[in-house]
């Protein structure tokens, strides 16, 4: 299918993990400036290992190599700040899951111009990045989206 490959939805998948984690503040904004920027740093560095195995353009992985060099360095310099990161009292933010979820179910609202409860090709706007991944998400074949098939795009 045209604009869907395994290595992006891996950067898909990198980045909406990065959405859904959560760890604890500890109420010092130096620390947790440099905890979050090291988290985001880190999703920067999966994605390039991602464009790095997947991606054609010799340019944009020469360009990703030297992005992972610079974002490793300041994870060096960060952790002066944020301490050694404690991975295990990071967890999945389950108000962050219902958050995505209530913000499905309006943009399918929003979309399901007739009112039917599911969505058409035709409801759906070319532009929209929904488009590119309509077959593969509708899954029982029947040719529109129903509301759980939508709410997968917002967990991808």
């Amino acid at each position: 299918m045209a604009g869907h490959s395994d290595g992006s939805m891996e950067l898909h998948r990198i980045m909406a993990k990065g959405h859904k984690m959560a760890m604890p503040m500890s109420g010092n904004v130096d620390k947790d400036f440099a905890m979050m920027m090291t988290m985001h740093h880190q999703q920067a560095i999966d994605m390039v290992d991602v464009l790095i195995k997947k991606g054609q353009s010799p340019e944009l992985k020469a360009m990703g190599r030297k992005m992972k060099a610079a974002q490793q360095e300041e994870i060096k310099q960060l952790a002066r700040f944020s301490g050694p990161m404690d991975h295990s009292k990071m967890k999945m933010e389950k108000p962050m899951a219902m958050d995505h979820s209530q913000m499905a179910g309006a943009e399918f609202a929003k979309l399901d111009k007739n009112r039917d409860g599911k969505l058409s090709k035709n409801e759906i706007p070319s532009a929209d990045p929904l488009s590119m991944h309509f077959d593969m998400l509708d899954t029982n074949k029947d040719g529109s989206l129903n509301p759980a098939e939508f709410a997968k795009h917002h967990s991808m």
